[in-house]
């Protein structure tokens, strides 16, 4: 079984996140361990989608995020296996595979879609997840 696990949260799809946590649950099983989020801002990293984002907005959606995060680990995973709420800024696979490495993970359990054109040709974070993580990746899909 595994002792800590890494899950990438998409907070536009909370939907995911119960599937999530029960895959991980199960995963770690009846030993002690834990379950940790990660929530990866991307907004700016290509400044595209936020051009206007002054740094007052910014720190209000950091903190929304934050907020966000705890509630869904509270709400959601069962008190014995709570681990942490972590939030970072960057490039979606790059930062999971940091995190994992920070936080000593021995699996990565992430959700991924049905790939598209877009995926085919610049493939997908959980792709890149996958090729470069040096712990255990489940990808379930959605």
């Amino acid at each position: 079984m595994f002792k800590s696990i890494l899950i990438p949260v998409d907070l536009a799809h909370e939907e995911q996140l119960p599937r999530l946590v029960e895959a991980a649950i199960l995963l770690v099983g009846s030993a002690a361990g834990s379950i940790n989020l990660l929530y990866v801002d991307q907004s700016l990293v290509h400044q595209g989608s936020y051009p206007h984002l002054n740094d007052e907005t910014y720190a209000e959606h950091k903190k929304d995020a934050k907020q966000r995060m705890q509630h869904l680990l509270t709400s959601l995973v069962p008190e014995h296996l709570v681990g942490v709420c972590a939030a970072c800024q960057g490039t979606a696979h790059d930062q999971i595979i940091e995190q994992a490495g920070i936080l000593k993970s021995d699996a990565i359990l992430m959700m991924a879609k049905r790939p598209g054109m877009s995926s085919y040709f610049l493939g997908s974070n959980s792709e890149k997840v996958v090729r470069h993580a040096d712990c255990s990746v489940f990808v379930i899909r959605g």
